[in-house]
């Protein structure tokens, strides 16, 4: 596969692609001199000698591409661009600080990154307010120190998660991770893991949909990725984890491609991903976390009847969907579990009544427990929330109407608002 020597190289060839330009065109476009462009062009063309395609010169209208070989030159471009880990937009930068921040084993420099991706310094600066702000939510900080450069600082329990969330969502857009995130966790490490572990659960009777299994191939490449960089879990509280799921979580360990015994701290996290994923009626809650539930689900319900004019603290369905619900949420927001919530913005910008008496309901347990709720996790327990509500109390509102798809897409359902109360139990 041909592997470019700078990313600046793919930039070349994409300005040349359509039309011929100049020495001076090409040193504009890239922040170059034209000596760096003559250089660029030799090596792209000693890269491409054998891969259909040639950069030419003609005398009045500059640089060229010529392509003679169009099959080969499409392969040549598909593993090129692939291989390239420079990002393009401050989107993919602000993905690609992370992962590099993240993945560390040293300080790392924005002079460094800047050159590396052909950028200014400050256009490398002006998106750390993103990334500062994106791995708050996981009690991540930066530490910034002048001629060293910036490491984080959190918990190695944060730091897997924050990775896993990430490589999940670019994979979900992108369906194939590229550049860093594909070089050190590759898709097809994860479908095999993947293929493993629903063999494991399913011998141990415990139900997994496609997206929570995909959650635990991620985290175990993410895992895998993290002993081998020497950054065991030395430290992980196993209060939280259902005995009857240590087992299942040690065999699945041994079943990873690694050299390194599991010691216990790593079986407990692997446990706990395996309890946010699975079905929630499939495995018994320890007392600890029934007892926790329990004093949130009451703290919600009081709240809501001491501030608003809204009683639903009498709706048995709605305790028992909230206990669990909430039995999980307590696990996942303890340990840094991510999840992603499609419908997030959507609930929050559409069903802002319910999510402003959910928000304001969990702000005190939030203060006092010191857990960080994204908005994610907030957006599933406001369905649960605003069901009770609509259920109890007319809000003015037409009832909702909720349509219902089967897996192989050809079969439909309509229901009213029971049927959408009965659904949302188990969404999340």
């Amino acid at each position: 596969m041909p592997k470019l020597p700078h990313p600046r190289l793919i930039r070349l060839l994409d300005a040349v692609s359509n039309s011929p330009l100049t020495q001076e065109e090409i040193a504009q476009r890239l922040n170059v001199s034209t000596r760096t462009v003559r250089t660029d062009v030799a090596t792209l063309n000693n890269v491409m000698v054998n891969h259909g395609a040639h950069l030419i010169h003609q005398r009045g209208s500059g640089y060229q591409l010529k392509i003679y070989n169009q099959e080969a030159f499409d392969a040549f471009q598909l593993a090129a661009r692939d291989s390239d880990p420079a990002p393009r937009t401050s989107k993919e930068r602000i993905v690609q600080i992370q992962v590099l921040l993240l993945t560390a084993d040293d300080w790392v420099k924005l002079e460094d990154l800047a050159d590396t991706w052909n950028l200014s310094r400050a256009a490398v600066q002006g998106d750390m307010a993103d990334v500062r702000a994106q791995l708050s939510p996981f009690g991540i900080s930066i530490d910034s120190k002048p001629r060293l450069g910036m490491r984080l600082k959190g918990s190695e329990t944060a730091i897997r998660a924050r990775l896993s969330q990430i490589i999940y969502s670019e994979h979900k857009e992108a369906q194939r991770a590229r550049g860093l995130i594909g070089t050190l966790f590759p898709s097809k490490s994860q479908e095999v893991f993947a293929a493993r572990f629903r063999e494991i659960l399913s011998a141990n009777k415990l139900y997994i949909n496609d997206d929570g299994l995909h959650w635990l191939s991620v985290y175990a490449a993410v895992a895998l990725q993290r002993l081998a960089s020497g950054q065991a879990l030395e430290d992980f509280p196993s209060d939280d984890v259902v005995n009857e799921i240590l087992p299942v979580a040690r065999v699945m360990f041994d079943a990873l491609p690694t050299l390194l015994p599991a010691n216990e701290h790593e079986i407990a996290a692997l446990a706990i991903n395996i309890q946010a994923r699975i079905s929630a009626s499939q495995h018994a809650q320890t007392i600890r976390g029934q007892i926790e539930a329990e004093k949130l689900v009451n703290h919600i319900l009081d709240y809501v009847h001491r501030h608003y004019p809204y009683d639903i603290r009498q709706d048995m369905q709605l305790r028992r969907d909230l206990q669990c619900h909430i039995s999980k949420m307590i696990v996942r927001v303890k340990h840094h579990v991510a999840t992603v919530n499609p419908l997030a913005e959507h609930i929050k910008q559409h069903y802002p009544l319910a999510y402003d008496i959910t928000l304001a309901a969990i702000a005190d347990w939030i203060r006092e427990t010191g857990y960080c709720m994204t908005q994610h996790e907030i957006g599933y327990l406001v369905i649960h929330v605003g069901v009770g509500l609509e259920r109890n109390h007319y809000l003015g509102h037409r009832a909702p109407k909720a349509m219902l798809y089967c897996d192989a897409g050809n079969a439909i359902s309509r229901g009213w608002k029971p049927l959408f109360a009965a659904i949302t139990r188990n969404w999340s």
